[in-house]
Order: structure tokens, then sequence, then C-alpha cells
């Protein structure tokens, strides 16, 4: 069952945040992230007109290119209009998410497709954006797992400060979980308490020339992976979040702790290592170089 999480990952995934203006507001701006999505209504903005439609067709997402909320709101009451259609909005069971600015300005978006239909050439952004100088991954390993997990990230050009590489913090410690009745915990059993000798690691993902990006660039292994993401998650399913970690750094998201699948981050480490003893093919697996 899809659900509006996963079409807000989706929407964000090609047009992220870090695309938006500062003043804009895209993104979820109302509904339970967990709720089931059979049917969405695309419209340019929210109106009462657009709320009836969606409500009669049987919609229970409306996706917008203009966010109805701009601005902090002080009250959702039904003395004003704009309350009053949010309050039918929830009452319907209807989400509301919008694509703004980010959409707009991310390539292949709304500005690149009016300019090519107007026959224009030479294209370039007047305004250039960088989406983000660095992130900070944090993220709890057991012990006997962490050199490898450490190793495959920084294979995939995490840890980059400066003029530095392979940097990160290791500090030590015990986690302590219980998963309930559906949870598939790599470590412990469903339902019972669980404790575990873990390392916190901490490292960079720049996208400064010279940082990690610089050196995917420079070492041609590492090109040579195809690997255009990596999905991770927290063994144990301590977390239900996931974050999906691009060659340029991770895309927004909120809520859950990150962690890496060790059974992947071993996988892309005894490969990167197979790949240093036999000649590279000449042809490209995907991904970007």
């Amino acid at each position: 069952m899809v659900k509006i999480r996963n079409i807000t990952s989706l929407i964000l995934e090609h047009f992220p945040m870090c695309c938006a203006e500062d003043w804009d507001n895209p993104g979820l701006q109302l509904g339970r992230e967990g709720a089931p999505v059979t049917r969405v209504l695309v419209a340019l903005e929210l109106t009462r007109d657009v709320f009836e439609e969606a409500r009669e067709w049987g919609a229970e997402l409306i996706l917008t290119h203009h966010p109805f909320i701009f601005k902090p709101i002080k009250s959702v009451t039904d003395a004003s209009c704009e309350g009053r259609l949010l309050l039918d909005l929830a009452e319907a069971h209807i989400g509301l998410l919008a694509a703004h600015t980010n959409l707009d300005s991310v390539p292949h978006g709304i500005g690149e497709k009016l300019a090519r239909d107007l026959g224009l050439s030479g294209l370039r952004p007047v305004v250039g954006t960088r989406p983000f100088e660095a992130y900070k991954i944090v993220t709890f390993i057991p012990e006997a797992d962490a050199e490898q997990v450490v190793q495959a990230m920084h294979a995939q050009g995490a840890g980059c400060v400066g003029q530095y590489r392979d940097v990160s913090f290791w500090g030590t410690g015990e986690g302590r979980f219980t998963g309930d009745a559906s949870s598939h915990p790599a470590i412990g059993v469903a339902g019972e308490p669980e404790r575990v000798r873990e390392v916190r690691v901490e490292m960079i993902v720049s996208s400064r020339a010279g940082g990690c990006d610089a050196r995917v660039a420079r070492d041609p292994s590492l090109r040579r992976t195809g690997l255009r993401r990596v999905q991770t998650r927290i063994p144990g399913s301590r977390a239900d979040g996931c974050v999906r970690l691009w060659r340029g750094g991770p895309t927004r998201r909120s809520g859950g702790t990150l962690g890496f699948d060790f059974a992947r981050a071993r996988g892309l480490a005894d490969r990167q290592r197979a790949r240093r003893r036999r000649p590279a093919p000449a042809r490209f697996t995907g991904g970007h170089s």
C-alpha cells in the first residue's frame, strides 16, 4: 500500500528541499505520513473548488505547485477562509503536499522546461545555487562491524575534510532497544530487551571542491562502482526511518536515526576490493561520473 510518506519521498528525491528558496515552504503541509493513498489530485494551488473536487473524486492527497501555508500560522479555526479549508482537509483525511521553487530550480525542472519550450539555447542559471556545504552522518554500529562499515563509507567518499581523508569520530557505549512484535531485529529477539556494545561514528559528507566529490572524481575505481545511492537502515529495527546517500551527500529527511545496512556495506567493500584486483571494464554500469 502506497502511503503519503512514499509519495513525499519520491517528490523530494527528484525535487529536493535544498533546491528551494529560503523563503519558500514546500513539502508535506498537512496529513499523516503513514496514511494510505490511492488517488492524488494535482493542482496549481489549493482552493475551495480543488478541495471539493478531491473529496468527490476520492483523493487522499492533493499535490500543488504553490504552497498553501507560506507563513507561520497562529491558529487554525473556522474564523478564517484558510482555517476552514485546512479543517475541512483534515476532517476529510486529505493530505496536502507542495513542490514550488524546488520544482522550479532543479535541473530539468519547470525553469529549464519553459526555456527549452521557447527554443532557448546555451542555458545557464541566472543565480547559482549551492545545495549544501556539508552534512554530518551520525550512526551507531555494533563493535564487531564498525571497521567494515566505516571503510565502506570512506570508499564512497565520506570523511573528507579539507586536505584530510578518512576522517571520523568514534565513541563507544551501550545501545538498548526492544522491538515490537512486528519487528525483525538483526540482533536479539522481537519483544525482548536487548543490549549491544556499539560504536557511535560521526563523519562529514561534503560537496565542496577538493572534498569528497573531488575524491570520487579523481579515483576511477570509485566512479566504476555504478553506485548512485545507498539505502541505509539501522539493524535491529530501532528506527524505521532511512536515508538515501547520494554521491554529493544525503537528501534531507526528517525523523529516524541514520544507520547502515551491514550486509550491504560489507558487500560494497568486498566488491571494491575485487575491482582493485582485476582490470576494470570499459563500460559504466550506471550512476554519474
